[in-house]
């Protein structure tokens, strides 16, 4: 068994150095990749070691022996642009362009945010509210409960359940900082960040904050007002950590084990483009993944106890509506994948061609230089509505980077409307 070693960090689309990697490692990778159609991380066997291959996927890995990082193609400055933009953090300081140049990884980033921001919330104090209390005391204090006093005996000295509202700092806000602390902290490589994120978790337990393992739905639960407001930056921070932590076997009674800080750039290019065509043409009314639309009606078999697969329906990723006529002038798919479009990409455009009578747009980010070529449907189908295939440079320096994507998006749908 050896130790715990970082491996070099790698751009996605790209792959490892040969690196060794125990039946242990073996099976939480494997695990990770538990949906092969959309693989986090592939695993090339070569001579006695293994290389590892990146695909869509941006952030760290945590394997029993070893740290995986791995960078956006893009540059950290640039996705951290697209990021704040796409996930509306643009209100918790997210971006510090010397922090971030310097940078190793997205979690270490996440990390040293999550840090200062908590270090804000312990200068303004931590929030304390009542929490509902059960206890069997010797004096009455609060609310009696008498089912639970019925039930039990009585001997020598008496003592009573009691249910009364206690104030302190045991309340689902701090809870879900010290979780996130905790996460952090397994995920980090950084051994300055990391001691500071073992400090908030000191901070919080001594204060009396009891370990919970939350659920994306609690953060809707908190209502913030005069006294928590302070924690509402922050909880939006967490609210982005929890969603993009990969977990292991999850149980409501321990802290569970964390294997991965991973953002899918399939869903950061879609959130982009689909926000930047929301605010670039206001004359449309913008649809994200509208309601499914069947185009095939399955027909019966007539055999009798035979079971049919129901065919999958349409869901493009932005619908274009005319908002005076109704009328739908463009459908764009999203396509963020290094290789050249594959015959499924272009069928399925075929089929949003059929369905909604409108051309297709299928928008790849210039990962490689090769230029895409545009379609129409044959002269059989009876369709007139052509099929674009286009791509977009996110390898930007300009500081003014997401007006320049916009602005490039925008001319690529102008060019295609106009058409």
């Amino acid at each position: 068994m050896y130790s715990m070693a970082e491996i070099s960090p790698f751009e996605e689309w790209s792959e490892s150095e040969a690196v060794l990697l125990d039946n242990d490692d073996l099976n939480l990778l494997k695990k990770i990749n538990d949906n092969k159609s959309n693989a986090r991380i592939e695993i090339i066997p070569e001579d006695n070691q293994y290389k590892l291959r990146a695909t869509s996927w941006v952030g760290t890995i945590k394997t029993h022996n070893h740290i995986i990082t791995i960078k956006p193609k893009i540059g950290n400055l640039n996705f951290f642009k697209m990021l704040e933009y796409s996930e509306n953090l643009d209100d918790i300081r997210l971006l510090d362009e010397v922090k971030i140049t310097s940078g190793r990884s997205l979690v270490d980033f996440m990390a040293k945010l999550f840090v200062e921001s908590v270090d804000n919330i312990l200068q303004e104090g931590i929030y304390k509210n009542y929490n509902i209390l059960e206890e069997e005391i010797s004096t009455i204090r609060g609310k009696l409960l008498v089912a639970k006093n019925v039930r039990k005996p009585r001997f020598l000295q008496e003592k009573f359940w009691c249910e009364c509202d206690e104030l302190g700092p045991d309340i689902l806000e701090n809870q879900i900082l010290l979780y996130c602390s905790k996460i952090l902290s397994e995920l980090v490589i950084n051994d300055s960040i990391k001691e500071n994120l073992d400090q908030i978790q000191h901070i919080f337990e001594k204060e009396g904050v009891s370990e919970y393992v939350p659920d994306l739905y609690h953060l809707d639960m908190i209502h913030y007002q005069r006294f928590n407001e302070h924690y509402e930056k922050i909880l939006k921070l967490c609210e982005f950590i929890l969603r993009s932590t990969w977990y292991g076997d999850f149980s409501k009674k321990d802290i569970v084990p964390v294997y991965g800080f991973l953002y899918n750039m399939n869903t950061l290019f879609q959130n982009f483009v689909t926000k930047s065509v929301q605010e670039e043409f206001h004359q449309f009314r913008i649809k994200r993944e509208p309601s499914k639309k069947k185009l095939l009606q399955e027909i019966p078999f007539k055999e009798k106890n035979t079971k049919q697969v129901s065919a999958k329906v349409l869901k493009p990723d932005i619908v274009m509506c005319d908002k005076k006529t109704g009328k739908i002038r463009l459908v764009i798919d999203t396509k963020y994948k290094k290789d050249d479009p594959t015959a499924n990409d272009f069928y399925q455009s075929v089929a949003y061609s059929l369905a909604f009578d409108c051309p297709v747009l299928l928008l790849f980010p210039q990962l490689n230089q090769r230029k895409r070529g545009d379609f129409e449907l044959v002269d059989e189908l009876d369709k007139s509505a052509p099929i674009f295939s286009r791509t977009i440079d996110l390898s930007e320096s300009d500081s003014d980077y997401i007006c320049v994507m916009k602005s490039r998006i925008k001319n690529i749908i102008d060019t295609i409307l106009q058409i």
